[in-house]
């Protein structure tokens, strides 16, 4: 009897995903948790990075994935959301780092559907700008024929 997989097999990430990641991670890292290149994220603020780009709490091969975020979608999330979390963490306490990790991704979470779906109106646009021919415009011919003017002799004798 053929036992079935209690766990879902997940693609390799191509070398595109990797550089897209990577800019993700440092991003996470640097400018919204305040660490430096020395430290580095734990691992569960990692598998919920990954986690969110499959619509999920963490990234694990249990369950099955609800979306497909490419990372650039989440990086131009959290850019977007950079000014709402700049004043959370002006203006909130957090016991830990976990706390406050957690608060900064139900932000982000809330505001991922509206920049991916922006992102997919900018592409389906250039898109269709690509696609429209550009005609050149015909020659400009000029049809406007001056009115002739008549002159006043009126005033002539004045001169």
């Amino acid at each position: 009897m053929a036992r079935k997989k209690d766990y879902v097999v997940k693609e390799r990430l191509n070398e595109q995903e990797k550089l897209e990641w990577d800019e993700l991670y440092k991003y996470v890292r640097g400018n919204v948790m305040g660490y430096d290149e020395t430290m580095m994220l734990p691992s569960w603020m990692v598998l919920r990075l990954k986690g969110l780009r499959h619509g999920k709490l963490y990234d694990n091969n249990k369950t099955k994935d609800y979306a497909k975020y490419p990372f650039s979608t989440i990086l131009y999330t959290f850019k977007a959301c950079t000014p709402e979390i700049k004043y959370v963490l002006d203006n909130k306490h957090f016991d830990n780092e976990q706390h406050k990790f957690n608060y900064i991704m139900k932000i982000v979470e809330g505001k991922l559907n509206d920049v991916a779906l922006r992102l997919k109106a900018v592409q389906r646009a250039e898109k269709q700008s690509q696609e429209t021919e550009h005609v050149e415009d015909a020659k400009y011919v000029n049809r406007f024929k001056a009115k002739e003017h008549k002159t006043n002799h009126k005033l002539d004798d004045l001169w």
